[in-house]
């Protein structure tokens, strides 16, 4: 997917919701927007209908007296402004560590203990006719985006995962998006 920090062409809706006065002006894909001067700092305001914002809102800065531009190293600048764009801006890969949810720690199915460890949580792989099995279950529409998870060889103690990370199992719809 698109990182939100890609630059697209502002929508209508971002560039009539700003709030003050100033007018953008379109120059190819991009729109130029004078800063409101408020008691020594810059600041542009904006003011979308509910339900209507847009994920985020991408941009640069340009001093408008040597006509440079400013931007961070990772692309462009951009701030979330509903909760999708939230979520989009989440800089950890599906395949990051992060402590399991409560959900999933509970949604185990046939009765192995999941033990919290620090961040982790240890939970026995249950013997099903020859092959190693755990099972997840959860209430419709609350299944996470996905498991993260790396072995344990508890003969030895070694640990197993893949180079790029951790393996991680997608749950859910937002789930398969993320990891494409």
């Amino acid at each position: 997917p698109k990182s939100p920090r890609e630059w697209k062409r502002p929508e209508s809706q971002v560039l009539s919701s700003v709030v003050g006065g100033a007018e953008s002006a379109l120059v190819g894909d991009a729109a130029q927007t004078p800063l409101r001067a408020d008691g020594g700092v810059q600041t542009i305001e904006f003011s979308f209908e509910a339900g209507k914002s847009p994920q985020g809102i991408t941009f640069v800065f340009k001093d408008t007296s040597n006509s440079a531009w400013y931007k961070p190293d990772s692309g462009n600048f951009c701030v979330p402004v509903s909760e999708a764009g939230r979520a989009a801006m989440d800089p950890k890969s599906p395949r990051e560590w992060k402590r399991p949810e409560s959900q999933v720690l509970s949604s185990v199915v046939g009765g192995a203990e999941s033990a919290l460890v620090g961040d982790a949580a240890q939970t026995p792989l249950r013997a099903d006719g020859g092959v190693q099995t755990i099972e997840f279950s959860f209430e419709a529409g609350k299944s996470p985006q996905g498991i993260t998870f790396v072995f344990k060889d508890t003969s030895n103690s070694a640990w197993y995962k893949p180079d790029s990370g951790n393996f991680c199992v997608p749950v859910s719809e937002a789930g398969r998006a993320a990891m494409d």
